[in-house]
């Protein structure tokens, strides 16, 4: 399954429980790689965050106790892999009180969100579009 499918369903999911978050729009669809590049420059001035991750949920996780300010959660297919950047930007918001999740799939997704306490209405999200 694709980075972006996985994330469809986990931001149905997300937006049935009300939880306030957010995925910044760090890529760009472009058809070649000047339009890449100016597109990813545009966004880099606009405040874009090389790194960040893609979905960031801003309200504390009901499971993350005192300390955890929100959380990160960074999704990748099975053979994806960090980049140096992502690394670095997960490392400073561990570093900032937020939980962080790196995720290859639905399932871990869930589980993901189940321990941070947001857990209501999976059943009426199967592999859907």
């Amino acid at each position: 399954m694709q980075e972006n499918q996985i994330q469809k369903i986990l931001v149905r999911h997300l937006r049935s429980l009300g939880v306030l978050f957010l995925a910044p729009m760090n890529e760009v669809g472009a058809r070649n790689s000047a339009e890449r590049e100016r597109a990813a420059r545009y966004v880099f001035e606009m405040g874009g965050l090389r790194g960040a991750p893609d979905l960031m949920i801003l309200d504390r996780p009901p499971n993350g106790g005192d300390r955890a300010r929100g959380a990160a959660l960074e999704l990748k297919t099975p053979k994806g892999s960090l980049s140096r950047e992502q690394r670095r930007v997960l490392s400073h918001f561990r570093e900032r009180g937020w939980l962080v999740y790196v995720v290859d799939s639905v399932e871990k997704g869930k589980e993901a969100l189940r321990d941070m306490g947001f857990v209501s209405g999976w059943k009426r999200f199967k592999k859907s579009n």
